[in-house]
């Protein structure tokens, strides 16, 4: 639904909404106050007010699709399926959760974080299954 929005706000533009609200303020306006036929809102805004408040709303939409911390108990849960069960796991776990806490922090400022944790859980699922000895003491 995000996408076909995004599409149909490239056909759409913010002016062309700004007349309809204007021209229904107006028309409102003229009723209550009964004011002649030729009466008309104006709004002109200076072209960089446009251009700051798009660029807030641009933050504010990349912002809201970062990671929060619910999101990153969810993925500690999901990761943690069938992990820590076993002594051998034990020893690692803690490291790979940390590795995930750290990589999340790093990917969370990028557009693309969610196929970022997709490769990142395919490469670490494969060290998982590659592991054949325990880590050394500096690591557990």
């Amino acid at each position: 639904m995000n996408d076909l929005l995004l599409e149909l706000s490239h056909f759409i533009d913010d002016d062309f909404v700004n007349r309809i609200e204007m021209q229904m303020m107006s028309n409102r306006i003229k009723e209550e106050w009964k004011l002649p036929d030729d009466f008309q809102v104006i709004e002109t805004r200076n072209k960089e007010v446009s251009m700051v408040l798009n660029e807030l709303e641009e933050l504010a939409w990349r912002m809201a699709g970062t990671f929060d911390s619910m999101d990153i108990d969810t993925l500690r849960k999901m990761f943690s399926v069938k992990r820590n069960e076993d002594h051998f796991d034990k020893a690692f776990y803690a490291t790979d959760m940390k590795s995930m806490d750290e990589f999340i922090a790093k990917a969370n400022s990028y557009d693309q974080r969610i196929s970022l944790l997709e490769e990142w859980a395919v490469r670490k699922e494969e060290e998982y299954k590659s592991r054949a000895a325990l880590p050394p003491k500096h690591l557990q």
